[in-house]
């Protein structure tokens, strides 16, 4: 009774969204079994693994390495690799999840919202995660760049007003990429720069 009214939400009966994918999840897990092992012979060759640290880890891929490393006692270290939100919903997993799933022993966040996003939404461990800050970013406080030069390296105008759009890959962000085109196609006094995500492909 229980697993049946999991398919509820609301008052409303939500299987049709979750059933296609659990037959799926289901259907591979002669292939889940196989890729886990095969992570784990590769940790077991790599010699004295004392942790890994990973990416994506509240996703398959990485739940795949995590089962393998905890086969074999090796602590695990997800550490955040993008911008974590309310929204993004891997990231706001259910206890259940945490207690039945592969996740990490270890978070590293960039900072506190992330953290929040992580165990007050989602039900990830707060104990378990630690604020690192973002080392995407430690090169530009060790040594900033002078405005100027950095203009001159990106071939940006000087003297112009730059937006930096970085795109994200949910189907409404064409909306919001399209607003900011309108908005910037007959505005000579300013430029657009697009840091596409690593999955996009339709900017």
């Amino acid at each position: 009774a229980d697993f049946r009214g999991s398919f509820r939400f609301a008052g409303c009966d939500v299987s049709a969204l979750y059933v296609p994918a659990l037959r799926k999840t289901i259907g591979r897990t002669h292939k889940w079994a196989m890729t886990v092992a095969a992570f784990e012979n590769s940790l077991r060759a790599a010699g004295n693994v004392r942790a890994v640290l990973l990416m994506g880890e509240m996703y398959e891929f990485g739940m795949l390495v995590i089962a393998a490393a905890r086969r074999l006692g090796i602590i695990t270290i997800g550490a955040q690799h993008g911008t974590l939100f309310p929204m993004h919903l891997i990231y706001t997993v259910p206890a259940g999840q945490v207690e039945g799933s592969p996740a990490p022993d270890w978070f590293a966040a960039y900072g506190e919202f992330a953290k929040e996003t992580l165990t007050e939404i989602g039900k990830f461990p707060a104990r378990r995660v630690v604020i690192t800050g973002s080392p995407r970013f430690d090169r530009l406080k060790q040594a900033t760049i002078d405005r100027d030069d950095a203009r001159r390296q990106l071939e940006l105008p000087l003297d112009k007003p730059v937006i930096l759009f970085a795109t994200q890959i949910y189907p409404w962000f064409k909306t919001a990429a399209r607003a900011l085109f309108a908005a910037a196609r007959d505005r000579p006094d300013c430029v657009v720069c697009v840091k596409t995500h690593p999955h996009d492909t339709s900017v």
